[in-house]
């Protein structure tokens, strides 16, 4: 009768956990944490939904950004966050990437005059009790120039400029 009961709530918790959604992830900034020949280390904000109806707790957080169409940063977080019921949380991670890969962004951004970039956030959200699960989210973070008057030209002022 006993085992019969751990049955039950262990069958009864996998039905949940298959029910629940994945959490909504999206970049809210990115900002420069250091850099040397080879690669650059950003803090990028990250703001998390949950569109479930109980609270859920992120252990840990593996993802892939895109930026512009391509790739860009790679990073995880191994900080528990709890998110309530169809609340959310902001919270910070480090990612890492290539120094020329951000640059060309940016140059491209600049150049064609555009104030936004579209970004791609894929990878697994690790949940307590739960277990992972994937997440794929599309939106834009502004660029380098996200102040710049089009009117004063191309390359705007740098008087105007305003980093990711």
């Amino acid at each position: 009768m006993r085992w019969g009961v751990v049955v039950l709530a262990a069958v009864g918790l996998a039905a949940c956990s298959s029910l629940l959604k994945a959490p909504e992830v999206e970049v809210a900034s990115i900002e420069l944490a250091g850099f040397n020949l080879s690669e650059q280390r950003f803090v990028l904000k990250l703001d998390l939904r949950n569109p479930n109806a109980v609270d859920l707790t992120l252990r840990r957080l593996d993802f892939s950004v895109e930026l512009d169409g391509r790739p860009f940063a790679q990073g995880q977080s191994a900080q528990p966050v709890r998110v309530p019921a169809q609340g959310s949380a902001q919270f910070e991670v480090l990612a890492v990437s290539r120094l020329s890969t951000l640059l060309e962004r940016l140059r491209a951004a600049r150049s064609d005059g555009r104030p936004r970039l579209p970004y791609r956030i894929t990878g697994s959200a690790d949940l307590e009790g739960v277990g992972s699960l994937p997440f794929n989210r599309q939106g834009s973070v502004p660029s380098w120039c996200a102040n710049c008057d089009p009117a004063r030209g191309r390359n705007g002022s740098s008087n105007g400029d305003k980093p990711l």
